[in-house]
């Protein structure tokens, strides 16, 4: 069987485009053949210095042979231009990013359909808002996300990475399967357990407005004796947020008990892990929450809103379980708390949400990714 890949463009590895390199992976280890489709020449430094051997395709396929350094987003519909040139080379086309690459596929997957948030969330756009420059920029990518939609609903497969997402994307008139994307939790598992945590509070995230990370001083203020540390990696719109953290900072008379390390490297992260007690995950309708399964799988216990992936699918929508859950900043501080000054429950809470975290494993998104690969070859072969 010969399967393609396509995506935009690879700047970076993003959550999106780690999980295609997982796609193919698992395709590979079946002794499938799948190629990668992109718009103009991937970033190959960052995808040699961030992925292993077997997650290279068999072949890297681009339309431009140099980098388009500019309209980032509007590669994508440059991208479906060209869609016909491969469309009869392969038995099943993956289109990764289906909540904005309008190109015709056997199977596509969308993380979250962004027309549903171009018409509910202006946050995620925000940066297009604050100047002229760029509300002139972004005002066409409206009209088009909405024909980019029409192509994706009718595509035969759907999958997207959460039961909150998929009834989103049922609101819009279709139905979708849910395919996890995989954590690496052995690596988290691997972390030092028998030495004593500290009160800390981590919350790793990008700087980004949608984020919510600006409630976090708030949540502090109803919290006993805690630490709070924020992991962030920077992003277009971190002065905003930053300026907004800081003010509210202040605000509460927190300034000593919140730290922000921006950018951190790899293992000053996977030491903070293994030194926190708690999980803090402030954003609201969260799409999924990967940061909420490796910090689980390292033995801290979330607290996240109650909304979204990270409730609805990482903690099952059950209270106190694998982790708690919050509706305002004063329940969330509370929770933190009882957690810091109560062992045994920060203990029970704990052993139960590493074991959770083994739902979101690899070989768990192997198996399932590949049974539908065969039910939709299958499928497709009957019907042509």
């Amino acid at each position: 069987m010969k399967i393609a890949i396509v995506a935009d463009t690879i700047i970076s590895i993003s959550g999106g485009i780690k999980l295609s390199f997982d796609m193919v992976k698992a395709i590979r280890s079946y002794g499938y053949e799948v190629d990668y489709i992109t718009l103009d020449k991937p970033n190959f430094r960052i995808i040699r210095n961030s992925l292993s051997p077997e997650e290279f395709p068999n072949k890297w396929r681009y339309i431009f042979p140099f980098r388009i350094p500019f309209a980032s987003i509007y590669k994508k519909y440059i991208l479906a231009t060209f869609n016909h040139r491969f469309r009869r080379e392969y038995d099943i086309i993956i289109n990764i990013q289906g909540d904005g690459l309008p190109i015709v596929s056997d199977i596509v997957y969308i993380h979250y359909p962004i027309i549903s948030l171009l018409k509910r969330e202006r946050i995620h756009f925000e940066k297009y808002y604050e100047n002229p420059f760029f509300f002139v920029y972004f005002a066409p990518n409206r009209f088009l996300t909405e024909r980019g939609w029409k192509i994706a609903h009718r595509t035969p497969v759907i999958l997207t990475n959460s039961k909150f997402s998929k009834e989103e994307i049922q609101k819009l008139g279709r139905k979708a399967i849910v395919l996890y994307p995989p954590v690496d939790i052995e690596k988290y598992r691997e972390l030092p357990r028998e030495k004593e945590r500290q009160n800390i509070v981590l919350t790793i995230a990008r700087i980004s407005p949608e984020k919510m990370l600006h409630v976090i001083p708030q949540i502090a203020a109803y919290t006993k004796d805690a630490q709070f540390i924020i992991i962030g990696a920077e992003s277009g719109s971190t002065h905003v947020v930053l300026r907004k953290l800081k003010k509210n900072i202040a605000k509460y008379g927190v300034e000593d008990r919140i730290r922000l390390v921006l950018n951190a490297p790899e293992h000053v992260k996977m030491r903070l892990l293994s030194e926190a007690k708690v999980y803090l995950h402030t954003m609201p309708n969260e799409h999924f929450g990967i940061s909420v399964i490796e910090a689980m799988a390292a033995g801290l216990v979330p607290v996240v809103h109650r909304s979204g992936g990270p409730w609805l699918d990482i903690l099952g929508g059950v209270q106190g379980r694998y982790g708690f859950s919050y509706s305002n900043p004063e329940e969330a501080g509370e929770l933190i708390s009882q957690l810091i000054h109560d062992d045994g429950l920060l203990r029970e809470v704990s052993e139960r949400a590493v074991e959770r975290a083994r739902l979101f494993s690899f070989n768990s998104f192997k198996n399932k990714f590949i049974r539908i690969i065969n039910w939709y070859a299958e499928k497709k072969a009957t019907l042509f």
